[in-house]
């Protein structure tokens, strides 16, 4: 079993006063304000000569920001929400060769995680379920 944790409350504390497109008090650009991670993981045979193993984690993260104050454009800024991801796979292990089955993104997350200073936003992979078969030489 695994859990990890991160509490950041951050923001510019001193600004150079030739910097125009942040002040003080904004917050640090992209940067969550929490993040935690679940995780487990367990050994198993599925018969005398094949072991099996399975791992499930969650991982979850907080809403970030930035501020676009740059000369150029209007003040904007942009928030992302809060997101988690489920991911899961199980496997078997024979010899030199692994099969697992494994799901990432489980709960279908397509919420954004990050933002840019031009007010896009990049889109997270969906639901991915698949076989993978690795040969080790």
């Amino acid at each position: 079993l695994g859990f990890s944790a991160n509490i950041m409350d951050a923001e510019f504390t001193t600004v150079d006063p030739d910097v125009l497109f942040v002040n003080e008090g904004d917050p640090l650009f992209l940067i969550p304000k929490f993040s935690y991670s679940l995780s487990a993981d367990y050994d198993f045979n599925w018969s005398a000569a094949i072991s099996g193993f399975a791992h499930l984690d969650y991982n979850r993260q907080g809403a970030n920001s930035d501020i676009n104050r740059s000369p150029s454009f209007f003040i904007q800024e942009n928030e992302s929400t809060d997101i988690g991801f489920l991911n899961a796979q199980i496997g078997a292990q024979w010899a030199d060769v692994t099969v697992r089955l494994f799901g990432r993104n489980l709960n279908n997350e397509l919420r954004t995680t990050a933002g840019s200073l031009d007010g896009t936003f990049t889109q997270n992979r969906p639901r991915t379920v698949g076989v993978s078969i690795d040969y080790q030489f």
